[in-house]
């Protein structure tokens, strides 16, 4: 079953999900990596199987989020979005038991 995506909040929905408020936000160029990552992120099972995007775990409260690269200068923040977190026996995010992910921010790796 593919990776289930949710945002976290109505523009960061709209970004992702409508092409031309990508393009007006980001430009074309970033706007259709956005899109290619989105893609990819629905074409696995969990986000440990991503191929591209240097995908890797960040600290953060309450549990760890995802971080994975849009394009040079933007990647996305994931946080895994299960009523109940998988988790190991350490106490981390179980990343590959995470078949549900919210999108909680696109930002500037630069900034």
């Amino acid at each position: 079953m593919p990776v289930n995506l949710a945002f976290a909040t109505l523009k960061i929905r709209s970004l992702c999900e409508c092409q031309a408020t990508a393009e007006k936000e980001y430009g074309f160029a970033v706007a259709k990596q956005l899109r290619a990552r989105l893609a990819d992120l629905r074409a696995v099972d969990t986000v440990l199987e991503l191929p591209v995007g240097r995908p890797r775990e960040r600290p953060a409260k309450p549990h760890n989020v995802y971080v994975v690269d849009v394009a040079k200068s933007y990647r996305l923040v994931l946080r895994a979005n299960h009523n109940k977190i998988p988790v190991t026996k350490t106490g981390k995010v179980d990343w590959s038991e995470v078949s549900r992910v919210m999108i909680i921010r696109i930002e500037d790796s630069h900034a």
